[in-house]
């Protein structure tokens, strides 16, 4: 059981946390903000959370308020993540929208949140299946996430055996991944390349 001063200073954070990137946490997630903050406080080795609170108030440097992004967002994802959405792009969105780009040929889309870069990859493996390129369409993907850590790992194409397995078949793997060395598994090239990257605050102007 929290004390009230303990709670009360993570309802700080969490208002901190929701102006700065949209995130919120609510009081039955704060095991897990508090977890995080003190993942935080070891790194930057803050003698304890209202120690760590009261250098946020002050004012903290570009170096640290990203370290307080990257570790206070989730960063849940997997391929294919909610397949009833991306059955619904292939087979209904995607088909209108090629109809309409008929004479101009240009596809552009945004995967907002991308995080370590799964959806916005299962997106462009989509793409690679619909043959649009053979059609002369250009294609353009732009993911976004405001995590540099996230963007880090999802700009090398790079995933473990259980992040592939969350979602991708046994051919699906072998038709868009090559083995590393490591025995860990990355993305061809020609998928690779349909993905720009890009650091977002979703809570800023475009």
């Amino acid at each position: 059981m929290k004390t009230a001063a303990e709670q009360n200073l993570l309802e700080h954070f969490g208002r901190w946390i929701q102006k700065e990137t949209g995130i919120t946490y609510s009081s039955d997630n704060f095991f897990q903000l508090q977890s995080r903050l003190e993942e935080i406080c070891k790194k930057i080795k803050a003698e304890s959370l209202e120690a760590l609170y009261n250098d946020l108030s002050k004012g903290i440097n570009k170096s640290t308020r990203q370290l307080f992004i990257d570790t206070i967002t989730n960063n849940e994802t997997l391929f294919y993540r909610d397949i009833r959405i991306f059955n619904t792009f292939r087979n209904f969105i995607l088909p209108e929208v090629i109809k309409k780009k008929s004479i101009q040929k240009k596809i552009r889309i945004w995967s907002a949140a991308s995080s370590t870069g799964q959806e916005a990859y299962s997106l462009a493996m989509i793409m690679e299946e619909s043959n649009l390129k053979k059609d002369k369409f250009e294609i353009e993907i732009i993911a976004s996430d405001i995590s540099e850590r996230a963007l880090e790992k999802a700009k090398s194409g790079i995933y473990s055996n259980l992040e592939i397995k969350r979602g991708l078949s046994d051919e699906q793997t072998q038709k868009y991944f090559k083995q590393t060395a490591d025995q860990q598994w990355e993305i061809r090239p020609e998928i690779k390349r349909s993905v720009q990257f890009q650091k977002k605050n979703l809570c800023e102007s475009l």
